[in-house]
């Protein structure tokens, strides 16, 4: 899984993402259109900076 490169999870009424998906080293493109979402994990956050 880790060579992940692109994940859509749109429109799935998520509310959180686990905190492990920021070992998903080689993930580029991250879809979450259509969801709930209150925060980034911190580990996709400091990928952002």
């Amino acid at each position: 899984m880790r060579e992940l490169i692109e994940l859509r999870a749109e429109h799935n009424q998520e509310s959180s993402l686990p905190d492990t998906i920021g070992q998903l080293s080689r993930l580029r493109e991250l879809s979450l259109r259509g969801n709930t979402l209150e925060r980034l994990p911190e580990s996709v956050a400091a990928r952002l900076i």
